[in-house]
C-alpha cells in the first residue's frame, strides 16, 4: 500500500525533501491479452523538478512495481521556468492475473505503479494529478471501456 505523506509525516522524515512534479502519458497498448494477464504499453513518463536540488541521474533511476521495462529512451530535457522538464519514452510489460469471479459484471484495473529506489522520501516527494495522467484517446481495445482514472501519490 501507498502511505501519504502528511505534514506530520514530512516532518518526521527530515521536513527537505525535494518535490517532483510527475506524470504519464499512455500512447498505446502494443499488447492486451486479458487471458494471458499480459499488458504491454507504451508511455512517456515526465518529470518537473528542480536541478539544483536534485540530479537527473537520481529521477532516471525510476521503475515500475511488478512490471517489466523493456525500452526505455534517453532523457528529452527542456527548461521549465526555475525547472527542469524530463520526459522519458517507455516501453512497459506487466504479467497480472485478473479475477473473474464475478465475470461479467467485475471491473478491472491495471495499475502503473511508478517507483525509485534510489530516492528515499527523506530526499524527494513526487507530487501528481488526475491531469497528469493522459490516456491516448485514440486507443481501442475490443470489450473494454476505460470508466475512470486515480492518482495516488505518496511512499512505501
Amino acid at each position: 500500500p501507498i502511505i501519504s505523506l502528511t505534514p506530520q509525516k514530512i516532518i518526521e522524515l527530515g521536513g527537505s525533501q525535494t518535490p517532483i512534479d510527475v506524470g504519464m502519458y499512455i500512447r498505446d497498448f502494443s499488447e492486451f491479452n486479458v487471458v494471458k494477464g499480459l499488458f504491454i504499453a507504451d508511455v512517456t513518463v515526465w518529470f518537473r523538478f528542480n536541478p539544483q536540488l536534485i540530479s537527473l541521474d537520481r529521477i532516471a533511476l525510476f521503475n515500475f512495481e511488478k512490471a517489466e521495462i523493456v525500452e526505455k529512451s534517453k532523457s528529452n530535457t527542456r527548461i521549465d521556468g526555475s525547472n527542469l522538464f524530463a520526459s522519458f519514452d517507455v516501453r512497459i510489460k506487466c504479467n497480472v492475473s485478473l479475477n473473474y469471479v464475478d465475470f461479467p459484471i467485475d471491473d478491472h484495473r491495471i495499475c502503473f505503479t511508478l517507483s525509485n529506489y534510489y530516492l528515499s522520501p527523506a530526499d524527494a516527494t513526487f507530487f501528481s494529478s488526475r491531469s497528469s495522467l493522459v490516456i491516448n484517446p485514440e486507443i481501442v481495445v475490443e470489450g473494454w471501456e476505460l470508466f475512470d482514472k486515480e492518482i495516488k501519490t505518496g511512499y512505501m
